[in-house]
C-alpha cells in the first residue's frame, strides 16, 4: 500500500502527535502496512479460536454471600465525611 505524505500528516494530526515526514518515513509505514495486507490474506479457516494464548484453567467458583460490612465502621474510619458518605479529593482537573 503507498501512502502518501498527505496521510501522515492527517494522521499525525488526529493522533495530535508532531514530526517531520520524510521518504524513509514514508518508505517504512507502506512496508509495514504491506505486511499487515499479508497478514490478512494467510487463510485461518483451519485454525481454532484461541481465548487466551497460553493454556490455562478457567476457575469457577460458586457466588455465595458473604458477611455484610457495617457501613458506619467505615463511616468512622474515613478521613473526611458527610452524613453517609465519605468525601474525597477531586483528581480530574477542568483542563483535562
Amino acid at each position: 500500500m503507498k501512502i502518501k505524505d498527505e496521510d501522515i500528516k492527517r494522521v499525525s494530526k488526529l493522533a495530535m502527535i508532531s514530526f517531520d515526514s520524510d521518504e524513509k518515513l514514508l518508505h517504512d509505514i507502506s512496508n509495514l502496512l504491506e505486511n499487515f495486507s499479508r497478514i490478512g490474506n494467510i487463510d485461518l479457516s483451519d485454525v481454532l479460536p484461541m481465548t487466551h494464548p497460553t493454556q490455562c484453567k478457567l476457575i469457577k467458583k460458586e457466588d455465595e454471600p458473604g458477611k455484610n460490612l457495617v457501613r458506619e465502621t467505615f463511616i468512622n474510619q474515613a478521613p473526611k465525611s458527610k452524613d453517609e458518605y465519605i468525601l474525597v479529593p477531586k483528581i480530574i482537573s477542568e483542563h483535562e
